[in-house]
């Protein structure tokens, strides 16, 4: 464990040495370890993402065993492109939508509803001025 995963993981490398995965991350979800635990014993890498409920990042990890009775793996803090990706698929969904919406009332309902769907967004509302 290095300095850098203990950033990200907020664990400390002496709280970990000689445990096993459950005591030392007792949340951790049992497809992660049984991804880990395939690794280890069949020298197979895995590639994959989850939502870290526990620190609240979207990670990506490359798991390996470099030798015999050793799993390593590499971990990317990828929130921000999830997020971008999120938001990219919003706003395409939005202009789909709204290509198809022939009144005011129909074009601002799509508007709320696209707003709310962001999900650092627990409200949302439209404002109209009078012009004159």
């Amino acid at each position: 464990m290095n300095s850098v995963y203990e950033q990200l993981s907020s664990l400390r490398r002496s709280g970990c040495l000689g445990k096993t995965m459950r005591e030392v991350i007792p949340e951790i979800d049992l497809d992660e370890v049984a991804i880990y635990c395939e690794v280890a014993s069949k020298n197979k890498a895995a590639d994959f993402e989850y939502f870290a409920n526990s620190r609240g990042r979207h990670l990506r990890v490359r798991a390996f065993r470099p030798q015999h009775g050793y799993l390593a793996t590499i971990i990317d803090d990828v929130t921000d492109r999830r997020r971008a990706e999120e938001a990219l698929r919003i706003q395409r969904d939005f202009n789909y939508a709204l290509s198809a919406v022939n009144d005011l009332d129909g074009a601002f309902a799509l508007i709320l509803d696209a707003a709310l769907s962001v999900k650092s967004i627990d409200s949302g509302g439209v404002y109209l001025a009078d012009a004159s």
